[in-house]
């Protein structure tokens, strides 16, 4: 998408079968390669990545959208709708504020409220980029929605994909 317009720039999708087990916390083996791939069929160079997932704000510091960002060398956030690891003090009243989130004495994400009368979702630097610019860019493509419009929009794709799978299987 593009962070001016808002406007969607490219939508691409990637069906693959998953080798690496889920395992809480080893969401990265799981998930990044086939993220890694789809990025690299991309035909437009995105600046920055939003991955659907932890960065920093893990029990390792090194969330799916780290390794993400790490492997592609690419600005990357991690935008999550619950906590893994961390605390936080209060909550942000108002859309667009958010409150530091704390583990092991480090601020390792944003706990940023999206939506009136929703709960927050989790923000946290994925590489190459600091947690105020994470913020400000998740905050961005804030429209209507508790998620971000790409990953939002993301979403949506992949679901309308997997219908399509499974009314495909169904001939």
């Amino acid at each position: 998408m593009d962070y001016r317009s808002l406007r969607v720039i490219e939508k691409r999708t990637l069906v693959r079968s998953v080798s690496f087990p889920y395992i809480s916390t080893f969401l990265c083996f799981r998930e990044g390669p086939p993220i890694i791939r789809l990025i690299g069929k991309l035909r437009v160079d995105p600046d920055v990545l939003m991955v659907n997932a932890h960065g920093v704000a893990h029990p390792l510091f090194c969330g799916c959208a780290s390794y993400v960002g790490v492997l592609v060398d690419k600005p990357t956030i991690g935008v999550a709708g619950s906590k893994l690891c961390g605390d936080y003090n209060g909550k942000p009243r108002k859309v667009g504020e958010w409150v530091p989130l704390t583990y092991e004495e480090a601020t390792v994400g944003a706990v940023l409220l999206s939506k009136r009368k929703c709960k927050p979702i989790f923000v946290s630097v994925g590489h190459r980029i600091s947690l105020g610019s994470a913020v400000k860019v998740v905050t961005r493509f804030l429209v209507s929605h508790r998620f971000p419009e790409p990953l939002r929009l993301a979403h949506v794709l992949a679901n309308e994909v997997k219908q399509s799978l499974k009314l495909e299987a169904k001939k």
